[in-house]
């Protein structure tokens, strides 16, 4: 039987076909008539199996290029997956891939990064979003101070003990020619610090480009407790940095000048005159303006009635989401237009468990939250939008969201509620979180009954970035038939696909009055 919960009450309805528990009846962007620009698509070394730990993570330029950040193996194939590249497709079309990091000679560096730990987690990356801006940030958790001495030509590495692997970020400009480091590969959180300091692991935390050019980014320190600043084992890190030099410009501080044991992963995101940071536990998102001065914050305060939802008022509770985990499973984003910050995550349902996904938009200017949506909530385009309505539990694994100029919103999320086989699931909502289309799966090579040739797809760890002309989604693979129906991927591909915005600016024709 399926469960409908309409207006607060909850009613059986009649028996439906096999899946029961279908989170879409759209198989591909093109049911919700969103436009492919550019289908299923792999990236990096094809023929070699990767490791499952280098999902891409993604994000775009002022000159409306995509970015995308993903591990792959050295350019031999070897075991080793440690190795940062760059996806890059610009307003065009063209599609650039490049190595992620490159020596002090300006050499592309094709090989592994990072001797302690060669299954680690994957690299980000990080736009500047200004109009026509085309510098990028990359960063991953790496030994470039014992890789090789082609990253140490000037002993930039010598003043501090770095006895594990660290969050080390390189910043480059996409030219007519190709991509061009701008920096050195550099450590931006503790190389201005006087003392000497003996690190222990630096873990990717995450990087955003803002407004004024400059970088603000975020170090999971998990170096041993009171070595370092933390009194902590792991402690979120942040740090801001210039754009031209990489000389850091503030940091290392704590999130909200309070040294906390939370997780950092993926969780800043640059907005209008600053950036946004979320730590993990006892969730909080903390405001800052682009020279690192504290806003103001956001508490997470969860719902606990599955009888009202999603909120429409936040005294008591300032949203459904009850996700607390770091940042790999949800997502912060805003744009560097508007003090608006959009958070997207995994919240109560109506059993009163976990299984919706959650839209939050806030304001960065009072701390307090503005409106939530549910994302898997009906919307039937022949008769319009009818809220409080569910179709389903969703299933859903790890939620990302992404903001584009005009503070539209695309929520991706990887899902096991249609086939059992778990696909990447997309929404569009305008500024208002009003949903422009019904849910819909991103990639061609998905299924939505298990009887098609795509149903072993498993398509999951998906990200999402959006220009106001197109959205870019990305994610890894296993068991992976393009949509040719013939061409096998290796196992944990990476691929990506580019979608047309829905709500792209329509050119209007230019008329001469008389």
């Amino acid at each position: 039987m399926r469960l409908l919960k309409t207006l607060g009450l909850i009613a059986l309805c009649a028996m439906v076909v096999t899946p029961a528990f279908c989170q879409t009846r759209n198989v591909n962007p093109q049911a919700v008539e969103i436009e492919v620009l550019i289908p299923d698509t792999p990236m990096g070394l094809l023929g070699v199996d990767y490791a499952a730990n280098l999902e891409p993570y993604v994000d775009c330029m002022g000159d409306g290029t995509l970015i995308a950040a993903y591990g792959t193996k050295d350019i031999d194939g070897n075991d080793s997956t440690e190795r940062p590249a760059m996806l890059l497709v610009k307003p065009d079309g063209t599609i650039i891939e490049a190595a992620g990091f490159y020596t002090d000679k300006g050499e592309p560096w094709l090989w592994n990064c990072d001797t302690w730990r060669q299954d680690g987690n994957p690299p980000q990356c990080a736009g500047i979003r200004t109009p026509g801006a085309t510098r990028y940030a990359i960063g991953i958790e790496s030994t470039p101070y014992n890789v090789s001495d082609d990253f140490n030509t000037d002993g930039r590495w010598n003043k501090h003990t770095y006895s594990d692997h660290f969050y080390c970020i390189q910043v480059f400009d996409l030219t007519p020619n190709g991509v061009v480091p701008v920096t050195k590969v550099l450590d931006v959180f503790y190389s201005k610090v006087d003392d000497e300091l003996y690190l222990g692991k630096g873990r990717c935390g995450g990087v955003a480009g803002l407004d004024n050019g400059n970088f603000a980014a975020v170090l999971e320190d998990r170096s041993a407790a009171g070595t370092v600043f933390s009194s902590f084992n792991k402690a979120p890190i942040l740090s801001i940095f210039n754009g031209q030099t990489g000389e850091i410009i503030k940091g290392p501080f704590f999130p909200g000048d309070e040294d906390a044991n939370q997780d950092g992963w993926d969780g800043i995101t640059s907005m209008k005159g600053g950036f946004a940071f979320r730590r993990s536990g006892s969730v909080k998102i903390y405001f800052y303006d682009n020279a690192g001065t504290l806003l103001g914050e956001w508490t997470q305060t969860s719902n606990d009635n599955p009888d009202n939802i999603p909120l429409t008022s936040f005294t008591d509770f300032t949203t459904s989401i009850t996700g607390t985990g770091r940042g790999d499973g949800c997502h912060v984003s805003a744009s560097i237009n508007s003090k608006y910050v959009y958070y997207a995550n995994k919240g109560l349902d109506v059993d009163g468990a976990s299984n919706f996904v959650y839209l939050v938009k806030i304001d960065s200017t009072t701390g307090k939250t503005v409106k939530e949506v549910i994302v898997n909530e009906v919307m039937n385009l022949a008769s319009g939008y009818s809220s409080g309505e569910y179709e389903n539990w969703a299933l859903p694994e790890r939620v990302s969201c992404y903001v584009d100029g005009r503070d539209n919103v695309t929520v991706v999320y990887s899902d096991t509620s249609n086939d059992e086989v778990v696909k990447v699931i997309g929404r569009v909502y305008n500024s208002d979180l009003t949903p422009v289309t019904e849910t819909f799966m991103c990639f061609q090579a998905s299924d939505i009954d298990g009887t098609t040739s795509f149903a072993d797809n498993k398509i999951y760890h998906a990200q999402v970035a959006m220009t106001d002309e197109r959205i870019l989604v990305t994610a890894r693979t296993e068991n992976f038939l393009m949509p040719d129906g013939e061409t096998a991927l290796p196992l944990n591909q990476p691929i990506f696909t580019v979608l047309k915005n829905p709500l792209a600016p329509v050119a209007v024709q230019d008329w001469s009055l008389y």
